[in-house]
């Protein structure tokens, strides 16, 4: 089980979240949009449950989902009410990586 400080650090580190990040800064409404439908969380008392809501690309990541998974992230690991948190995948897979098909466009504009 990976605590939920180190997955944060390792996700916004990351050259591509970085990247991503800077790239659609301009389309804040948008992006927020679509990460409160591809990111959704399940909460029962003591534990959240994150599921991964892009089925027609394989769960593939966007800047927005990391960004909506890192605010998520940050806030229940300064609730101590919180025990654990699963993410799972809608559909057929988990998670296809990083949206390469976005990316590419991002870096063309």
């Amino acid at each position: 089980m990976v605590p939920l400080k180190s997955l944060t650090r390792r996700i916004c580190s990351c050259p591509l979240f970085i990247h991503q990040t800077r790239a659609i800064s301009s389309q804040p409404n948008i992006a927020h949009d679509d990460a409160l439908n591809q990111v959704l969380v399940e909460g029962r008392a003591h534990s959240r449950t994150v599921v991964l809501n892009r089925t027609s690309s394989l769960n593939a990541f966007t800047t927005s989902m990391i960004l909506r998974l890192r605010k998520l992230y940050e806030a229940w690991e300064e609730n101590p009410d919180i025990g654990f948190v699963v993410l799972k995948g809608s559909g057929r897979a988990f998670c296809g990586g990083g949206d390469v098909v976005r990316l590419y466009h991002l870096l063309g504009e």
